[in-house]
């Protein structure tokens, strides 16, 4: 940093080294596609319980929906905070064979992160998504093509759309 007076400092951006770590032990350039096979059939193969791995984000969701409406501003401070979560069982669905709870949660992630604002009508479409992964859990919905799958996609989407529609302006879209 350096002083400019009056007790103003400039900044600059700090260059951070990257940690190589990961590609001393791979190495670099492709790798090989019977490797990655094998990785896949193995993550296909592999039985999980996804109600546990889904349980932590979910708890983390509930909890921040009930702190939310205790607070009348500053809830914009919560969007972030949502993401993460919802973020992780997008992702952890895709990788464990979800692909209804990766869908599911990356359309609400499609809105969530585009909104300016934690409304009441957001809030309600985060609860219907919690609704929705908890249902295609308990039911064991595992394909995009099971009518109720196709349902539930359907109707989070047409919620999405509705409110991005109504907030389009808001949203700065």
């Amino acid at each position: 940093m350096t002083k400019l007076g009056s007790g103003l400092e400039e900044k600059f951006p700090r260059v951070i080294k990257a940690n190589n770590l990961l590609q001393q032990k791979i190495g670099t350039g492709k790798l090989d596609p019977f490797i990655l096979d094998r990785i896949q059939a193995y993550l296909d193969s592999v039985s999980v319980d996804f109600e546990k791995i889904a349980e932590p984000h979910m708890k983390k969701i509930m909890m921040l929906m009930e702190e939310i409406p205790r607070n009348d501003y500053g809830r914009e401070e919560f969007i972030e905070e949502l993401v993460k979560p919802i973020m992780e069982l997008k992702a952890t669905g895709g990788v464990f064979n979800e692909p209804v709870i990766a869908n599911v949660s990356g359309m609400v992630l499609g809105i969530l992160e585009n909104v300016r604002k934690l409304d009441d009508d957001m809030l309600d479409i985060i609860k219907v998504h919690n609704r929705a992964i908890n249902t295609i859990i308990k039911t064991s919905i595992k394909t995009v093509d099971d009518r109720r799958a196709i349902e539930i996609l359907a109707e989070i989407k047409h919620a999405c759309m509705r409110y991005y529609n109504r907030n389009r302006t808001a949203m700065g879209l």
